[in-house]
């Protein structure tokens, strides 16, 4: 866990850059740092990270070569070593290029503020809204397509894309770790929250790569999996090296986020954001007849008011504001630069001239009355939808979609009461009293062209007001019935859940497994060792956390289980039909496992730990070390961690029926091991399947078992 030197000289050496660059700093004052910084330079700077775009370049064979590797990490311990400092490497090349015309890029906002972010944001927007509708204007006065000429040469190009596409999300792959300190735990979740989404929040169907390699299946083109060998090694149309470059560079930037943290902010911000690429590939390729839902995809879900450019530029503000407090203002421009630092660099790394990004979060205000949280909430869209729609020829009553959402006469409140009563009698967009058979709800939702667009919380108040518009004819005494229905039906619900959490659900030997573990009384006194428990309790977090790496590994049922179990973990809602978004971030009090073994030691009384390694210094464990070990190759040891982590659900059980935690953290953490125990069910079922695979799961039950018993008093 802990640093050594080379690291340290490499962060050294980074930092110099940095302020080399991007400050007028008097360099004399440096003098005492810029030898290490010297020799760090004269010894990567020959890596040829930063080529030309020349698609003939041997470099691609270099690309390659990292590409593969960086996914297969276990494989090549020593890749991170060299990861880390090509990437330190390429930012300092790319802040030169960038230097040269800093008005046309976030260089330009010199000091930072939330308005001047925010207002960079928004004309970063406004700029790709602009130029899509420049293109249509031009499509539409009888131009050309200007990506795809013909369908051959748009299936020419998602071969190219694929090995960008296929590690979608890849740059987050590391974050929010039990590395992480524990008071950036709210940013890094914050940036795991939108790994989360790229992956479908454990729901295959929504992953995007998965995503994308159905749309090349439906093209004829079934690549290998972008993690093996087989993917660079095979002719799979992929010969663009652009595209090599940039995932390349996806994956280094996640290799060490609490060293670069900063630097990871500034290129999420960047990469979330709408590109113009997007807007035009999603168009030309349904008129080719391919399916462009991959794209629509990453339009909606990046939308401005409450999908992934609103939340980056959050965790932007929140970090910002967090070392503005704790280290102050010289500490917070210091930090700004180094975003933009990485900002810098996603633009400089990405395939595409035009990777802008959106507005900030738009704050809505809570009413009471459905419609009234209901123009809020499209209040809150007008400014991201300009321009989008602009190739839609739907209508609601007199006017299309364009203009009732132009921003400036959406403000008016008669406009918007006009809005209303024109959706209320708009079929087939929406059935009074129905919202499941409006169309409008069907579009938000997965599978339609505005998925991600609307949170799960706004999609809830679009379809209760679409349910009330029917209650002024409806027979209130007949729906007085169906509520009562719903309740018992809800009751059954529950009562089907109780009593899940044991370890019956889990076939497996009696040796390995006991009988019911789940059924514990709050009247049995129970009994820790802290000293014990304590390690154990913050490290088991690690288990699991580094199979989201190489988001490929995560597409097949085990790997999605994989990241509900994480999500639960880390104290996530459970996942709805759609994206949670921005509502996920203002959720004030939904603790993890990290955040519920600091509660406890706050409850005890015991000095509050900065980090894990606080923690392993106050209390040493040898099972502590080995579980990190083990968790470093996630690979190959997944079957083990599994088992491991069947044992620590079985402790989670036994805390949430003791006093360590208070009755509402027990209660959410009894929610989390059923959400524990539903996925690694889906797991345990596809090990059974395999001895091998099988006899690990089980030998690492039996060791997880014997150090969690360590942690219990005995009577």
């Amino acid at each position: 866990m802990d640093i050594n030197q080379p690291a340290i000289q490499i962060v050294a050496a980074f930092l110099i850059i940095l302020i080399l660059l991007l400050t007028s700093v008097d360099k004399r004052k440096l003098a005492p740092y810029l030898g290490v910084g010297h020799r760090y330079i004269s010894r990567t700077l020959s890596r040829p990270l930063a080529t030309s775009d020349d698609n003939a370049s041997p470099s691609i064979a270099f690309y390659k070569t990292l590409y593969h590797r960086l996914q297969n990490l276990e494989q090549y311990p020593g890749i991170q070593e060299q990861g880390r400092e090509s990437f330190a490497t390429w930012i300092s090349d790319a802040l030169n290029r960038a230097s040269h015309n800093p008005a046309r890029d976030i260089l330009s906002v010199e000091q930072y503020s939330r308005e001047a972010l925010l207002a960079f944001v928004q004309s970063q927007q406004e700029q790709v809204t602009d130029q899509f509708e420049a293109y249509h204007t031009r499509r539409r006065k009888g131009g050309r397509r200007e990506h795809f000429p013909d369908r051959d040469a748009a299936i020419r190009w998602l071969r190219q894309a694929s090995p960008l596409k296929l590690v979608d999300g890849a740059w987050l792959g590391h974050i929010n770790g039990v590395s992480t300190p524990f008071n950036l735990r709210p940013v890094s979740k914050g940036l795991w929250q939108i790994l989360s989404e790229e992956l479908g929040d454990g729901d295959r169907k929504k992953h995007h790569v998965f995503v994308y390699q159905e749309l090349l299946r439906s093209v004829g083109h079934v690549p290998p999996c972008p993690s093996s060998s087989s993917f660079i090694q095979t002719d799979h149309g992929a010969d663009d090296v652009r595209f090599w470059r940039a995932a390349v560079a996806h994956l280094l930037i996640s290799l060490a986020p609490d060293c670069f943290l900063p630097e990871l902010l500034g290129f999420n911000l960047c990469f979330e954001g709408l590109q113009l690429d997007t807007l035009v590939v999603a168009t030309e390729l349904r008129e080719v007849g391919i399916d462009p839902y991959y794209f629509l995809l990453h339009i909606s879900i990046d939308n401005v008011a409450s999908g992934h450019t609103a939340m980056a530029a959050e965790c932007v503000i929140r970090y910002l504001d967090h070392v503005r407090d704790s280290e102050g203002t010289q500490a917070m421009d210091c930090a700004w630069k180094r975003i933009k630092a990485g900002f810098v660099f996603c633009g400089d790394a990405s395939s595409s001239s035009t990777n802008a990004v959106a507005t900030g979060p738009s704050m809505l205000t809570s009413k009471p009355d459905l419609e009234g949280d209901l123009l809020n909430i499209f209040a809150s869209k007008v400014n991201a939808a300009r321009g989008i729609h602009c190739t839609s020829k739907a209508r609601i009553g007199s006017r299309t979609m364009v203009d009732w959402l132009e921003p400036t006469a959406f403000r008016s409140r008669e406009w918007q009461q006009d809005f209303l009563r024109n959706l209320t009698e708009a079929r087939p967009w929406v059935y009074k009293g129905d919202s499941q058979k409006s169309k409008l709800v069907q579009e938000l939702r997965w599978g339609g062209r505005m998925f991600g667009c609307f949170t799960d919380r706004e999609l809830g108040v679009l379809e209760r007001w679409i349910d009330t518009l029917y209650h002024t004819t409806m027979d209130h005494t007949r729906m007085s019935e169906e509520e009562k229905e719903l309740d018992m039906a809800i009751g059954t619900i529950h009562q089907a859940n109780i009593g899940r959490n044991n370890a019956n659900d889990i076939q497996a030997p009696s040796a390995i497994l006991p009988t019911e573990p789940g059924r514990l009384s709050r009247s049995v006194p129970i009994r820790f060792r802290l000293p014990n428990l304590l390690p154990l309790w913050f490290m088991h977090g690690c288990l699991l956390e580094g199979f989201v790496y190489a988001p490929a590994l995560t597409t097949s049922e085990m790997g999605c289980a994989v990241i509900r179990i994480l999500r639960a973990q880390m104290g996530f809602a459970n996942e709805g039909p759609v994206a949670a978004g921005m509502d996920e971030m203002s959720r004030m009090d939904s603790p993890g496992i990290i955040e519920m073994g600091l509660e406890l030691m706050k409850r005890m009384d015991l000095p509050s730990p900065g980090n894990i390694t606080d923690i392993l210094q106050a209390y040493p464990s040898d099972f502590a070390e080995r579980m990190n070990r083990y968790a470093m190759a996630p690979v190959a040891n997944l079957p083990l961690l599994l088992g491991i982590l069947l044992a620590f659900i079985e402790l989670q059980e036994k805390v949430v029926v003791s006093d360590l935690l208070s009755r509402e953290s027990s209660d959410k953490l009894a929610d989390i091991v059923l959400r524990e125990r539903d996925s690694l069910q889906v797991c345990h079922t596809e090990l059974e399947r395999d001895r091998g695979q099988y006899a690990k799961f089980c030998s690492g039950y039996q060791m997880g078992r014997a150090n969690v018993d360590t942690c219990l008093e005995v009577p």
